[in-house]
């Protein structure tokens, strides 16, 4: 069985709960069984699939809340990657594979996104440069990590509202749809007319826990009111989710 060792000088940024969450992908981003552990300032993954894969790791940035950072990737071996230099390389290499595939379908990214990667790459350079003193190589890499950050959230938005923009162009005349989840609970007045304003479709949730929450004692008032205020209001009606595979939905 390979080892991918990570060194992790600093754990400031990992997450308590790190060595339950954090898991190594294959090319085709599904996740392999593998075993997380620490010896000493490594943190080892052990995967039961003998090929390079990325490490996917909950970080938690200062002012920041906690996302899942990835690196590139890497092959299993003996000797130890430091983990904040490869999880600046991971993301910068998303940002650049998805400008990739984006631009030549049209995507203008903007000026401060371009910016922000540009600052990206030169921290990661430094903290490649340095890797030979990393403290020294950390502080690049965490910098390099938040300017990535930055560019990935500037690219996000900027390839929504774009994409939106062409959709709506090619649709010939049929009006976009913008929708809200009604929750379950019923609507006040104020919060009726404000989404009417806005919305022109609705999700109405139906959830056998909540309308049935004891046996032979069902009840649809607040689901059939959602129903029924759409219909007033000309707003579609969509049920769901059908599936939803967290504590409240199973």
């Amino acid at each position: 069985m390979g080892l991918i060792r990570l060194q992790v000088p600093d754990r400031g940024w990992l997450t308590d709960d790190v060595l339950q969450r954090v898991h190594v992908v294959g090319l085709d981003n599904t996740p392999w069984p593998s075993r997380a552990e620490w010896d000493g300032d490594c943190l080892v993954l052990s995967p039961l699939v003998h090929e390079s894969g990325r490490v996917c790791c909950p970080l938690r940035p200062a002012d920041r809340s906690e996302s899942v950072y990835s690196t590139g990737t890497l092959m299993q071996r003996e000797r130890p990657y430091l983990l904040d230099v490869e999880l600046a390389r991971g993301g910068i290499g998303q940002i650049c594979n998805c400008l990739a595939d984006w631009e030549p379908a049209g995507l203008v990214p903007p000026p401060a996104m371009r910016h922000q990667l540009d600052r990206a790459k030169h921290e990661l350079a430094q903290a490649v440069a340095v890797q030979i003193d990393p403290p020294a190589a950390i502080v690049h890499a965490r910098r390099a990590i938040l300017a990535a950050s930055e560019a990935a959230n500037l690219l996000g938005v900027s390839y929504a509202e774009q994409a939106v923009a062409a959709r709506c162009d090619e649709g010939a005349g049929v009006p976009p749809l913008l929708g809200i989840n009604l929750g379950p609970a019923p609507l006040s007045p104020k919060v009726a007319g404000q989404i009417a304003e806005i919305f022109n479709l609705a999700i109405v949730p139906v959830a056998w826990r909540g309308e049935t929450p004891h046996e032979a004692d069902t009840g649809w008032d607040v689901s059939d009111g959602h129903f029924d205020w759409c219909a007033r209001h000309g707003v579609r009606a969509c049920v769901g989710p059908l599936l939803q595979l967290d504590a409240r939905g199973i």
